[in-house]
């Protein structure tokens, strides 16, 4: 008989993979990027062992990458625009455009969190697209 042990961070469902993220979004790590880590991680695996064709897609993010290197939360931000490009892909119905836009939209509610926590950040570009509206960030998105 084989014993199955659940641990802590370990997805096991599409469902739980999406809230995982939700949780990471809702609850930036400021402090300690550790709980970050090991939750992106954990969602990270689940996709790419049980969807092993999706693909890693920049469209949305491009200009953030291009131009933020050496962002404070660089690391973070492609991570949450990824995990939700996979997650997206779940879903068979959706544009690549759709999807990207949807992932910075998740970017973007990470981004505001953050600064409510950190007042002093800010990233210019992450600013620039919180304040275009849906219809222009998707323009922005498809042109990128």
């Amino acid at each position: 008989m084989t014993i199955v042990q659940i641990t802590f961070g370990q997805i096991t469902s599409d469902s739980q993979s999406t809230k995982t993220l939700s949780w990471i979004i809702e609850n930036p790590q400021i402090e300690s990027d550790s709980l970050f880590t090991e939750k992106a991680a954990a969602i990270f695996k689940w996709q790419t062992t049980n969807y092993p064709n999706s693909q890693m897609r920049v469209k949305g993010i491009s200009e953030f990458m291009d131009s933020s290197k050496n962002d404070r939360f660089f690391a973070e931000i492609v991570m949450i625009y990824t995990l939700s490009e996979f997650i997206n892909q779940m879903n068979k119905e959706l544009s690549k455009d759709e999807s990207s836009y949807l992932a910075i939209k998740n970017v973007l509610v990470y981004y505001n969190n953050i600064i409510q926590i950190e007042s002093n950040y800010n990233n210019s570009i992450l600013d620039k697209y919180y304040k275009l509206s849906e219809e222009k960030l998707k323009k922005r998105i498809k042109r990128s």
